[in-house]
């Protein structure tokens, strides 16, 4: 792997030269990143510059707004429980002996919503309704989905929708093109060429305790259909910079049910997918 004083060498002759560098021993491994002062440069331009060097040398930048040992730091949330192997290569290891689709078990919407599925057809047909001002009635979806599928309820809807007014755009709640961030000065350099590692480096909140490996996984899929690349991230979000994105809207629903085990959504699977529909920059959020 490149040290210092290639990062250094390779910033010559380039809009990043004279910036600082420093190197970062990744915890508890021999892996060296690197970070350099982006102070006065918009975070995105930032990135963009630094992505020729570092592909150049086989390394990963993102822009973030932590710095130091803390990047690497996977013990701030549940995963300290976690007692298989932590080092980024071994969970990149786990996460391409995964199948694909995944299945890894967690609880998520459909199982949640089986408590009153009614209710949830009610909740779905009315954005329906609030979007052309008729939906297909609450028997005729209950009899198409009888068991708890919110997917499958959203893609039959979806389909409905589309056969009446189809998206030729991406719609709100979509803000990706223009991410506001508060990040700090600092791009982190991975010390690897995948960009879909990341979260095996940088922990993500929204992949949980131990589920980092799906993740991995995930985004390697995305990355290898669409491009979507991580281009910032914070602990509580993930930003991707999408160098092919998506151009058929059922594509769409399935990268947005995709990323629904991975992010708080505060909208409707539909409304997500057409948040994605065409969208150049994707966004993962997620709290405690």
């Amino acid at each position: 792997m490149p040290d210092l004083a290639d990062v250094v060498q390779a910033l010559v002759g380039t809009a990043l030269e004279g910036r600082d560098v420093t190197s970062v021993r990744v915890a508890d491994t021999d892996e060296v990143g690197f970070e350099l002062d982006v102070q006065g440069l918009d975070p995105l331009s930032a990135w963009r510059l630094a992505r020729p060097m570092c592909a150049d040398l086989g390394l990963w930048p993102f822009v973030s707004n932590d710095a130091g040992q803390n990047i690497y730091n996977r013990h701030f949330y549940d995963e300290v429980d976690d007692r298989r192997d932590q080092r980024p290569a071994a969970i990149v290891a786990r996460a391409q002996a995964m199948a694909w689709p995944i299945d890894d078990g967690r609880v998520d919407a459909t199982q949640q919503f089986a408590r009153d599925w009614l209710s949830v057809i009610r909740l779905c047909r009315e954005a329906t309704v609030r979007r052309l001002g008729d939906a297909p009635s609450e028997d005729e979806l209950l009899a198409t989905c009888p068991e708890a599928d919110y997917v499958a309820l959203e893609r039959v809807l979806l389909e409905w929708e589309e056969a009446r007014r189809p998206t030729v755009g991406q719609e709100p709640p979509g803000c990706f093109d223009e991410p506001l961030l508060e990040l700090g000065p600092t791009l982190v350099v991975l010390p690897t060429a995948h960009p879909w590692a990341l979260p095996a480096y940088f922990h993500y909140w929204g992949a949980g305790a131990g589920r980092s490996e799906a993740l991995v996984r995930t985004m390697r899929s995305w990355y290898d259909r669409y491009g979507a690349a991580p281009w910032a991230a914070t602990g509580v979000t993930v930003h991707l910079h999408v160098s092919r994105p998506i151009t058929d809207i059922y594509d769409a629903l399935t990268v947005a049910a995709e990323q629904m085990p991975f992010c708080k959504m505060d909208e409707l699977l539909r409304e997500r997918a057409r948040a994605l529909f065409d969208a150049a920059f994707w966004e993962l959020y997620d709290r405690p």
